[in-house]
């Protein structure tokens, strides 16, 4: 029985653990070894509703779906990427039902890698930022 409760208060810690680690108040996600701002920097806590980290061909990325963030967040979000060094490196998408997407980039820690965002603002309220590290190097000029 002893046995039983120290599972179950474990499990409960772990739950615990990770709704603080959710909870848009982080200053900064870790994507491999790249230490990125997050959208919290910028505009204070916004309610996430999903993350997902992982690897892909080789390189890491976290996915973090958002609630109720605006435009104006979103350009906030991109003027403090931009004023510490990130650059937009596609042209912005709108699809016909207003979904906007923005990809910033910047060369990432580790030599011959770079970080790119891609932030997806849907005007029904989710919005969805990409963190990738990918192989690459970015030119600014």
């Amino acid at each position: 029985m002893h046995r039983k409760w120290s599972w179950l208060a474990l499990v409960l810690a772990a739950v615990m653990l990770l709704a603080a680690c959710s909870s848009g108040k982080d200053d900064f996600f870790r994507v491999g070894e790249d230490q990125i701002p997050t959208l919290y920097t910028a505009v204070g806590s916004k309610k996430i509703t999903d993350t997902k980290t992982g690897f892909e061909n080789g390189n890491s990325y976290k996915s973090v779906t958002y609630e109720s963030v605006s435009a104006e967040d979103m350009q906030a979000y991109v003027d403090a990427l931009e004023a510490i060094g990130y650059a937009q490196v596609q042209d912005t998408e709108i699809s016909e039902s207003g979904v906007q997407t923005l990809t910033m980039g910047n060369n990432s820690v580790t030599d011959g890698k770079i970080i790119l965002i891609r932030i997806t603002l849907d005007p029904n309220g989710q919005t969805n930022v990409l963190y990738n590290v990918n192989d690459g190097t970015i030119e600014f000029y």
